[in-house]
C-alpha cells in the first residue's frame, strides 16, 4: 500500500517509463525517480477527486445503472470513478471519455450480484471492442449516439433481471460509540477499497427506528434513523426503495453498514451507508 500505488499512478497517467527506471535504472537518479512518482500520485488523487466530483452530478436515480461521461477525462482515472460509484451506489456503472480518435473509450464497474460482461453482450449496439467479466469491463464505440444507444440497452437489460441474493461478511459487530474519527484514520490505513479489497462492513445490532425518510427527489434513496442503547444511530440507504415500506417504526433491527466520510463546508462528517438489514431476534434485549 506504499509503493504500489505510486507504481499504479504512472501507470495510470502514461508515465509507465518512470516506474520501469526505477528497477532498471541507475541507482544514483532513484531520489530523484521517488520524488516524482511521489509528485505524480498526488496528481492522480488530485485529479480523482476532482472527476468523482464532475461525476457526481450525472447521476440518474432513474435507471438501473449509471453511466458517465466526459470527453476529457483521462482514460487511467475511468476505473477509479467507476470503482467508486459503483460500490457506493450499488448499481452497475459505466464512465466513458472521447479518445484522441474521436471513439468513445469506457471502463465498467458490477457490484456482486450483477453480471457487467453478460450485460454487455446482450446488447445489439456494435462494439469496436469489449471485454472483461462479471465485475469489471470495458469497451470501444464509435460515437456519443452509440453510448446513448447502449445506455437504453443496458438499462433495459439490467431492469429485466433478477438479481441473486448475495452473502454479507462482517468484519465485526459495533456500538454507535465505536463510529468515530478513530475508525475513519484506522479504516484509512488498509485503503483504497475495491475490487480485490473489498469495504470493511460492519453490522449494529438491536436498533430501534424510530423515523424513516425518503432521501432527494423520487423514491429511490431512504435515511433511517432509530436508537440504541449507546446513542442515536442515522443511516442512509441508496437505491433501496423496497427496504422502505416492510421497514417498522417501533421495531428493532440489526443493520450492516458501510463506513463513509463525506464534506460539507470543509466539515468532515462521518455517514453509515446500510448495505443488508434483518429484524432483530431477541426483541427484549
Amino acid at each position: 500500500f506504499t509503493i504500489a500505488p505510486r507504481l499504479n499512478a504512472a501507470s495510470r497517467l502514461g508515465e509507465i517509463t518512470k516506474a520501469v527506471e526505477l528497477f532498471l535504472g541507475s541507482s544514483k537518479r532513484h531520489f530523484e525517480r521517488v520524488s516524482y512518482l511521489e509528485a505524480l500520485n498526488e496528481y492522480r488523487k488530485s485529479l480523482t477527486a476532482e472527476n468523482v466530483e464532475e461525476a457526481r452530478s450525472q447521476i440518474n436515480e432513474d435507471q438501473s445503472l449509471q453511466v458517465f461521461y466526459e470527453p476529457s477525462w483521462k482514460q487511467g482515472i475511468l476505473g477509479l470513478i467507476a470503482g467508486r460509484y459503483s460500490e457506493q451506489l450499488d448499481q452497475p456503472l459505466i464512465v466513458a471519455r472521447k479518445t484522441e480518435n474521436k471513439t468513445i473509450a469506457a471502463s465498467c464497474r458490477a457490484p456482486e450480484g450483477f453480471n457487467m460482461i453478460e450485460g454487455l453482450r446482450d446488447c445489439q449496439t456494435p462494439f469496436i471492442q469489449m471485454g472483461g467479466h462479471a465485475g469489471a469491463a470495458g469497451f470501444e464505440v464509435a460515437s456519443e449516439t452509440q453510448l446513448r444507444a447502449l445506455t437504453l440497452e443496458l438499462d433495459q437489460y439490467f431492469t429485466s433481471v433478477k438479481r441473486p441474493g448475495t452473502s454479507l461478511d462482517i468484519f465485526c459487530p459495533l456500538e454507535i460509540s465505536h463510529v468515530s474519527e478513530e475508525l475513519v484514520q484506522t479504516l484509512k490505513k488498509i485503503a483504497p477499497f475495491g475490487m480485490n479489497n473489498p469495504a470493511l462492513s460492519f453490522v449494529i445490532e438491536a436498533i430501534e427506528v424510530i423515523e424513516k425518510s425518503w432521501l432527494g427527489k423520487g423514491a429511490s434513496h431512504l435515511k433511517i434513523q432509530g436508537k440504541t442503547k449507546y446513542g442515536p444511530a442515522e443511516f442512509l440507504c441508496f437505491f433501496r426503495p423496497e427496504w422502505f415500506e416492510p421497514i417498522e417504526i417501533g421495531k428493532t433491527y440489526d443493520i450492516a453498514f458501510e463506513i463513509t466520510v463525506s464534506y460539507w463546508q470543509n466539515q468532515q462528517q462521518i455517514k453509515m451507508k446500510a448495505v443488508d438489514l434483518r429484524k432483530h431476534e431477541r426483541e427484549n434485549d
